[in-house]
């Protein structure tokens, strides 16, 4: 849609101290893709682990201005398809 730049999201949970990455299956291609040669064994489908777990071929950095925007631009999303849905619903039938 172009509303976002590309950029690679994961999820770490502060409570448990967990990262969690539905995106490792791609991480061999992306690398060849960019001219790198992957040479650490093939990634899990997807990543959830410990914090102090972390597998080497990974290394989890926050960018809490990437955060900040990514979650700004979704939350306008958000609020756009509500409007629109507001917009474009049928009227409610009022019950007697």
């Amino acid at each position: 849609m172009g509303n976002l730049p590309e950029m690679h999201c994961w999820i770490g949970v502060v409570a448990s101290q967990e990262l969690i990455d539905f995106s490792t299956h791609g991480l061999v291609a992306r690398a060849r893709e960019a001219g790198f040669i992957w040479r650490a064994p093939e990634p899990p489908p997807f990543l959830w682990c410990a914090v102090n777990e972390q597998p080497d071929y990974v290394r989890y950095a926050a960018n809490m201005a990437a955060t900040h925007y990514a979650g700004s631009k979704a939350v306008g999303m958000i609020n756009q398809y509500k409007a629109e849905r507001r917009r474009t619903s049928p009227p409610k039938k009022s019950r007697p």
